[in-house]
């Protein structure tokens, strides 16, 4: 609980990925929810960087639409997706992980840089 308002008072949001099939904080992100959002977009790109770039998606559980046009932004920018597909998450998404909560996937060859 304390951790909660600690990290409400600062405005950490998490980067939670399934790393070894388990969900685990990759990153800590700090400020307004636009700029951590378009530094997700692009550090997920950077470290992801071999994507099959035929599709994109944009999961979400909710948000606004200049949240997503935010992404969109993004990902026009890294210029290699030949289509980018906005869906919701599914209840179970929502459930554990809560409102407001934004991912983009897309398929990888399994190589990152760290």
């Amino acid at each position: 609980m304390l951790a909660t308002i600690g990290a409400n008072l600062l405005k950490i949001k998490p980067c939670i990925q399934v790393i070894a099939g388990k969900m685990k904080v990759s990153r800590k992100y700090r400020g307004k929810m636009d700029a951590v959002v378009a530094d997700y977009v692009k550090d997920t790109l950077k470290i992801y960087n071999t994507p099959d770039t035929s599709i994109c998606f944009i999961t979400y559980t909710t948000t606004s639409e200049e949240m997503l046009a935010t992404i969109h932004k993004e990902l026009k920018e890294f210029g290699r997706f030949k289509e980018v597909v906005e869906t919701r998450a599914s209840a179970t998404i929502t459930s554990h992980c809560g409102r407001n909560t934004i991912g983009i996937l897309y398929m990888n060859d399994g190589n990152q840089i760290i």
